[in-house]
């Protein structure tokens, strides 16, 4: 390199006219018009020059080599006032440099990598890559032939490199797609490799970002291992409420993504058809890459781990959201918002795809077959129901009591209270309605009406102050086969004093419920609240005229009789017992008369007392 320094501009401009005669110029470039990016102002040429090769000591003249040199021509007056500039800008320099810890002797590499990056425009940057790209793409086009198979293997990883970089910095992806197609299917190959890429980050997001620490089992056992601890509806199912997040034992169990479920907000909606379309793209990707590359990636552990995943995850969601649709004001109403359809299905993907364990599932089944029943139970309250599903229902009335009186007593000698809202016992089967009832066994469904009877008993009995007439047939089986306390609820709602419909009475009696309340009437004391009930339906039943001869026909007269003189039951069940009698009497004359005959006084007027 030669540097030729001007005193006048003039000078200046005759030198390089004299070189352009004289030289073989390559090329001349004008930093007078175009300052390079420190300001520098200044020709440069380039000159090739034919120099004799020199093999040993002796010169040949007869072989030449060419050889590129650059003249670069200065005019003084700037290049010393840019080299006092410049002075003070290398100590600036310097100086920033020894403050970034820039040892002394690195100086000149640093400076000279930083005078080399400043002047990479954006476009410049884009500019060198499409230039490199072209290179390598002619290279390529003019050597592949001569390449063997590893060569061509190397170069089409060079060309896929240049690809990606000149992408990354922002070249168009047309014009790079347009430069690889003088390689044979590497854009068809950088385009599955992309597909591939894509699927896996999407997996490894969906596992990392989504399910990593969460234990879905922790999060189940909560909600169903004693289901005691949930809220209840106003029918008396189990349900959450809207702030059930910030309660034992969920607000520890529960991470917040979870805590967030809302009822008709779609968290888990389309979440396993997305797992299907993931694992079809993944065999369409193998598939293609067997095609194209000879050999395919195995994503088999990591999809399998992902339905896993996602099936608990769905089962969560689904739980957590047919509890709250029951527990939300809107669904207070309705039945059918409650289905267990949805939670069934996402159960069984979750078996399928061991996303649980078979304990967890039979839990799950478990609390379906509980949850189920609840609904049944409700809808035949506000529907009706038929004969099958009252014998179930009866049936498991009466299991529940044993299973209520078997706990009592193991409280009693452990000293601990009992409780009934446990999931177990009861297995997995394929049916559903009624026949599911029998393949899950008696405990869970017994169980469950022990613990319904405990919350859902207003709901039953505001029905019957309604005079809902179709749910009289629960409502007796609840008379006949429930605990006391139910019992004797049902039996003071049956003809509510107050608020009873003129033709209420002789529905009631129609239904059946004059044999259920006279084996009341046999209670003994710790029954008492039973006996006092059942007097008092019996007593607005002997008070309308239209069901008092009935009341005698089903033979109350005897054990009325029995409780106004018996002293077992206290003064108030005595007094009752003789003010149905008073009604009884009047009646028919044979109705006093058997009313005399087990020891009572009736007088002219029919008033019953005891003698």
């Amino acid at each position: 390199r030669l540097s030729i320094s001007f005193a006048h501009l003039s000078d200046l401009y005759t030198g390089v006219k004299r070189l352009q005669d004289r030289m073989d110029l390559v090329w001349l470039d004008n930093h007078f018009r175009h300052p390079n990016v420190l300001g520098q102002r200044y020709i440069l040429l380039g000159v090739r020059l034919q120099l004799p090769v020199r093999p040993g000591r002796e010169r040949d003249t007869t072989i030449k080599r060419q050889h590129i040199s650059e003249i670069r021509l200065e005019w003084a007056p700037l290049m010393d006032a840019q080299r006092q500039s410049e002075a003070r800008l290398l100590d600036d320099l310097r100086l920033f440099l020894t403050n970034f810890r820039v040892l002394p002797q690195h100086f000149d590499q640093v400076l000279g990598a930083l005078q080399a990056a400043l002047p990479c425009s954006d476009g410049h940057v884009v500019l060198q890559a499409v230039e490199e790209l072209s290179r390598a793409a002619e290279y390529y086009r003019e050597k592949n032939k001569e390449l063997n198979m590893m060569g061509q293997m190397l170069a089409e990883e060079l060309l896929d490199e240049l690809a990606d970089q000149a992408l990354l910095i922002g070249v168009a992806e047309d014009w790079v797609m347009q430069l690889l197609e003088v390689c044979p299917d590497l854009n068809s190959k950088r385009a599955l490799r992309n597909r591939r890429v894509a699927l896996v980050n999407e997996v490894a997001w969906l596992l990392t970002d989504n399910y990593s620490g969460v234990t879905f089992e922790n999060m189940l056992s909560s909600l169903l291992d004693d289901v005691s601890v949930l809220g209840r509806d106003h029918m008396g199912r189990v349900c959450l409420h809207e702030r059930w997040a910030e309660v034992e034992p969920f607000c520890q169990s529960f991470p917040k993504r979870w805590q967030d479920v809302k009822v008709g907000i779609g968290m888990g909606e389309g979440l396993r058809e997305h797992c299907e379309e993931i694992v079809r793209q993944d065999a369409a990707l193998c598939e293609e890459e067997l095609d194209l590359l000879g050999e395919a990636k195995d994503l088999s552990l990591e999809l399998v781990l992902l339905c896993a995943r996602s099936s608990a995850d769905l089962l969560v969601i689904s739980l957590l959201q047919f509890l709250l649709a029951r527990g939300s004001a809107e669904a207070s109403s309705s039945m059918t918002s409650t289905s267990t359809s949805g939670l069934a299905s996402a159960a069984q993907w979750a078996r399928e795809a061991n996303g649980i364990s078979e304990e967890t599932y039979c839990v799950v089944f478990e609390f379906l077959s509980w949850a189920t029943f609840e609904n049944q139970i409700c809808q035949a309250f506000l529907n009706g129901t038929g004969p099958d599903f009252l014998k179930v229902f009866s049936e498991a009335l009466k299991a529940g009591s044993l299973i209520r009186r078997s706990a009592s007593a193991e409280s009693s000698s452990s000293g601990q209270g009992g409780g009934g809202g446990s999931l177990s016992g009861g297995m997995p089967g394929d049916g559903s309605g009624s026949n599911s009832h029998e393949s899950t066994g008696s405990s869970v469904l017994s169980r469950c009406v022990a613990a319904w009877q405990a919350s859902g008993l207003p709901f039953a009995c505001r029905l019957l102050k309604e005079h809902r007439q179709v749910a009289l047939p629960m409502a007796l089986a609840l008379l006949t086969s429930g605990r006391p306390e139910s019992r004797a609820a049902i039996a003071e709602a049956l003809t509510d004093y107050d608020s009873i419909e003129p033709d209420w009475r002789m529905k009631v009696v129609q239904a059946g419920a004059l044999p259920i309340l006279q084996n009341m009437l046999a209670g003994g004391r710790s029954e008492g609240r039973c006996v006092y009930a059942a007097l008092l339906a019996l007593r607005s039943l002997s008070a309308e005229p239209s069901t008092r001869p009935l009341v005698c026909e089903a033979g109350a007269i005897s054990p009325c009789a029995e409780l106004a003189l018996s002293s077992a039951h206290g003064q108030d069940v005595s007094y009752l017992a003789l003010s149905i009698l008073n009604f009884l009497a009047s009646n028919s004359e044979n109705d006093t008369e058997a009313i005399r005959e087990h020891g009572l006084k009736v007088d002219s007027v029919g008033r019953v007392k005891k003698k």
